[in-house]
């Protein structure tokens, strides 16, 4: 009926795209490999130190208080906690009653959109 059908590869070389495994091979059409003990690897995680390889996959351990960015325009003071990065929601208030005050996520700039109506 014009279907495409695909079966499933076995044994054939692939890369499973980590640098913490070898020998990959294709398994019922998935790309796998046979972890090894490689100690420089990158978790790309700001927040984590001493990267290794465990498991086949790159981890690190975890730091807290060290400065990052998470990438929120919306927030100040981005650090690490437990190996996650955050930071504190920026102040946007402009102490005004008739004004709906928010944060441009794309930008970081402070809103300030006038209530219909206000007193």
């Amino acid at each position: 009926s014009g279907a495409c059908t695909h079966t499933a590869a076995t044994g054939g070389n692939c890369n499973d795209n980590t640098v913490c495994t070898s020998q990959d091979t294709c398994t019922a059409g998935v790309c796998a490999g046979t972890a090894n003990n490689v100690n420089n690897c990158n978790d790309n995680n700001a927040c984590t130190t001493q990267d290794h390889c465990a498991a086949g996959k790159c981890t690190g351990t975890a730091q807290t208080g060290a400065p990052c960015n998470d990438a929120d325009p919306c927030t100040n003071a981005d650090t690490c906690t437990a190996g996650t990065c955050a930071g504190t929601a920026k102040n946007c208030n402009d102490n005004n009653a008739c004004t709906a005050d928010s944060c441009n996520a794309t930008n970081g700039n402070c809103i300030h959109t006038a209530i219909p109506n206000c007193p």
